[in-house]
Formats: C-alpha cells, sequence, structure tokens
C-alpha cells in the first residue's frame, strides 16, 4: 500500500520544520546515473584549499566523505523505475540542517525484518487535507482493504470521500 500525501499539506509542513524537504523521486535509470556521476565528478580537486587546521589525514579524506554524503542524500530520491506510476514526492529530513534547536522531536526506531530504521514521527492534522490518495498493490485484496481503509481514516476523523483510493498497475511490490 502506498498512501499519497497532499504536495500542499506537505510543503506547509516542510516550511515549518528546518532540514525537512520535499523532493520528488527520480524514476529514470539514466537520470539516477546521471547525478551520481556528477557527484562523483566532483571529487577532482577544485583548486580551494581546506582549512590548514584539519589533520591531513581528514584533509586528504574529505572529498570522498563529501561525496558519501551527496550521494546518500540523492540515494533517498532515487526509486525503481517499476513504481513510476506513484509520482511520488518524498518529505526528507535532514537532521544536521537545523538552524536552532530541533523541530522534529526525538529519533524514534522501528524494526524492519533484521534491520533497525530511524524515523520521526510527524503528527497528521484531521482538519486538513493530509491524504490526496491511497494505492494498493496489484495482489491486495482491493475491495476489502479500501473498505478497511476507509473506516480506519473516517474513525480517525479524516474525510474520506477526498481521498482516491486505487489498484496499483505496478508488476513488482
Amino acid at each position: 500500500m502506498a498512501i499519497g500525501f497532499s504536495t500542499v499539506f506537505l510543503r506547509g509542513l516542510y516550511r515549518k520544520h528546518h532540514g525537512l524537504r520535499l523532493e520528488s523521486v527520480v524514476y529514470d535509470r539514466r537520470e539516477q546515473e546521471k547525478r551520481v556521476q556528477e557527484i562523483i565528478g566532483g571529487l577532482e580537486d577544485d583548486g580551494t584549499s581546506p582549512p590548514s587546521t584539519l589533520p591531513e589525514e581528514l584533509v586528504r579524506d574529505l572529498p570522498a566523505l563529501v561525496a558519501k554524503v551527496q550521494l546518500w542524500r540523492e540515494a533517498a530520491r532515487c526509486k525503481n523505475p517499476c513504481f513510476h506510476e506513484e509520482q511520488e514526492e518524498r518529505l526528507i529530513y535532514d537532521p544536521s540542517v537545523q538552524r536552532t534547536s530541533p523541530t522534529m522531536g526525538q529519533r524514534q526506531f522501528r524494526s524492519r525484518g533484521d534491520m533497525l530504521i530511524p524515523y520521526y514521527s510527524l503528527p497528521l492534522p484531521t482538519h486538513a487535507n493530509v491524504f490526496d490518495r491511497i494505492v494498493f498493490g496489484p495482489k491486495s485484496a482491493y475491495k476489502h482493504n479500501e473498505r478497511m481503509a476507509g473506516m480506519l481514516l473516517s474513525e480517525t476523523g479524516y474525510k474520506v470521500d477526498r481521498i482516491h483510493f486505487c489498484h496499483s498497475e505496478a508488476t513488482y511490490r
């Protein structure tokens, strides 16, 4: 199941929290590869010198460290082309960008398989149009899940008549 949040709601949300950004997902493999090549190409000496107060071993490794950070940030925007129908925008949080005290609260963790996944919890107001659509996978019990999702959202205060429920065409889920 994929939940489509309203981009109007998300744009308002990310303006309130430093370090949050709303990014369109890149599905095109060539575009993904181009972005990686641009980052790797940026490893070449640009003629600037790092501060002389840095230890020599850090100065030597600094370009690779910067490239790693840039690759991680770019990876958050990439997704398998099989999912292109989603036309997803991602709300990405980078706590290192905060200008003041944290506005996102405490980092939390959940498990997925044998991995721990860090996340930040965002409150979703019921008075706003938070959800645009909910897409169910091609192998799901669509009618049952649509009814149950509608009940869940309705019972938690959301206006279900404003949400489009649909069945995914993707063959890869």
